[in-house]
């Protein structure tokens, strides 16, 4: 009797373990189908907003530039500093390196504080 009952039990317990194992490999397959699809639809929605915006965006400024006439000069003692100091290549460096020490604060693992 108790040979029998380890039967049954042994038949049980292999039939609820390939049915959980089933529904667990089903259910990874569904999630993983499912995230991709998600995911990928999400890349190319986001790309669509982001050109749509950028296109509008430019269209905008180039409406307005073409209507307005901005002619940057500098003359005279503004000029020579421009020139020889060089200010514009030490602002682009400046802000260049402020750019990387923020970037360099957003990782969590960065020696910059």
């Amino acid at each position: 009797m108790g040979a029998l009952v380890g039967v049954v039990l042994e038949f049980f317990s292999a039939m609820l373990g390939r049915l959980f194992t089933v529904e667990v490999a089903k259910f990874l397959a569904y999630k993983v189908l499912l995230s991709f699809l998600v995911f990928s639809g999400l890349v190319i929605v986001y790309q669509l907003i982001i050109s749509m915006t950028l296109d509008w965006l430019n269209q905008l400024i180039s409406e307005y530039a073409s209507s307005q006439s901005v002619v940057l000069s500098v003359a005279g003692l503004g000029g020579w500093l421009l020139v020889h100091l060089r200010i514009a290549d030490c602002i682009s460096i400046i802000t260049s390196a402020m750019t990387y020490r923020l970037i360099l604060r957003m990782l969590p693992f960065s020696p910059v504080k």
